[in-house]
């Protein structure tokens, strides 16, 4: 016991004394999740808003009830209009304040009721990519209704748009009835396709929302991937550290002294368990500010980590050694870490993944510890998967663990 103890810590004070591979396993998973996180929106995921300037020249109804459409939504919607003049606006455009500048020309409500034509112009920035798309697609369909209505009531409209007859201020009361009488007659036409509409729209609304994000937003969900993306990181650092015993003749010594191959070995996993431990303590404190993660379940979710993480460092070592030489091994144990760093959650969240591809990385040994780790840290864990869960982390641990030994302890040292 006194040697496996020595020997981990050896290993430990090593691994300490080597701050630029410590700064690459942790910084490049801090690095992956950051940016995800900022191109999938940050923390909230904030809804982009369109910033259109209103330049309204014919102040009639009509542009009046447009830029009513454009305002309505509140706080939540996508476009956020301003009324301005066309210097002022032409000025900002310049400037790149605002996604797009409308310009509604003076005749424009006379036009929309008599059925001739006028121009609406939009000016986007070219500085933007997705958000004058929104604008001009809006727009779009706003020309696409005009039209639609033009042509079942352009008749009406247009008995409208000409007034009153000369001398007189308001239309005979015949005039009003008959064209009520006509634009009933038209509405009853198309009756069948607009009452009741062809798209109905029913809202619910969910007492429980079990599948609601968490309070973090994207980045409590990415944490738990990243962190095992960590460990897969210094198992693989770790992994490497055989070879560097084997060429310094460590590993042979080792081999001759009393305690043997075994308790070699099991040193290197202590140390990999103190330096996981260390490294998923630092990362639940920081969560527990920036996610506000639940206290009560710190303590478990870092215990489960631990362990976990132990249990995948075998892997790592039985794979490294199984090569020729050292490059071999890197690269063996590279070829190992992407595809899980893929599919067991460490670039993406399994709530983003398709149904298959998160069914498998479930089954791989980071994407189950990761899912084990979420529930245990929010709170949803339960008893009898976990205990599942726990026996098969430690039946894979001690089968690669037995493979690493009998490997180091034969072929792998007579090499």
């Amino acid at each position: 016991m006194h040697f496996l103890w020595i020997s981990a810590l050896k290993d430990f004070k090593r691994r300490l004394a080597d701050p630029t591979a410590m700064a690459l396993w942790l910084g490049i998973p801090l690095l992956i999740g950051g940016l995800m996180s900022l191109a999938m929106g940050g923390r909230g995921g904030v809804t982009p808003r369109a910033k259109l300037l209103l330049v309204d020249q014919d102040d009639s109804l009509a542009s009046g009830f447009l830029a009513g459409l454009a305002e309505q939504g509140g706080a939540d919607s996508m476009l956020e209009l301003e009324r301005v003049e066309l210097e002022e606006g032409q000025s900002r455009m310049d400037a790149g304040e605002a996604s797009g500048l409308l310009i509604i020309p003076e005749g424009f409500g006379l036009a929309l009721l008599q059925d001739t034509p006028s121009e609406l112009l939009l000016l986007t920035n070219p500085a933007q990519r997705i958000l004058p798309g929104i604008l001009e697609s809006g727009l779009q369909m706003l020309v696409d209704a005009i039209f639609y209505v033009q042509k079942v009531l352009g008749v009406e409209l247009a008995t409208f748009a000409e007034g009153p007859p000369e001398g007189a201020d308001f239309f005979a009361d015949a005039v009003i009835a008959a064209q009520s009488v006509s634009i009933n007659n038209r509405m009853e036409q198309v009756g069948s396709m607009l009452f009741p509409p062809r798209l109905k729209l029913e809202v619910e609304v969910l007492e429980e929302q079990e599948d609601a994000p968490p309070p973090g937003g994207l980045g409590s969900l990415l944490f738990p991937g990243l962190l095992f993306l960590t460990m897969l990181f210094i198992a693989q650092g770790m992994s490497d550290d055989l070879w560097q015993e084997k060429d310094s003749g460590t590993l042979r010594r080792a081999m001759c002294t009393p305690n043997g191959m075994l308790s070699f070995l099991a040193g290197k996993l202590c140390a990999g368990t103190l330096l996981i431990g260390s490294v998923t303590f630092v990362g639940l404190v920081l969560g527990v500010f920036v996610f506000d993660f639940r206290l009560a379940g710190v303590l478990p979710a870092l215990l489960w980590a631990t362990f976990a993480g132990t249990a995948i460092l075998p892997l790592f070592l039985w794979i490294q050694i199984l090569a020729s030489n050292r490059q071999a091994g890197n690269v063996l144990s590279s070829v190992l870490l992407f595809p899980m760093m893929m599919v067991g959650g460490g670039l993406f969240p399994f709530e983003a993944m398709p149904g298959w591809m998160a069914t498998v990385g479930s089954w791989t040994p980071n994407g189950l510890a990761s899912l084990q780790f979420s529930a245990l840290l929010m709170g949803t864990a339960e008893w009898g998967p976990f205990m599942t869960d726990a026996l098969a982390m430690s039946a894979f641990g001690v089968v690669f663990f037995a493979l690493t030994l009998h490997r180091a302890s034969g072929r792998f040292l007579g090499a």
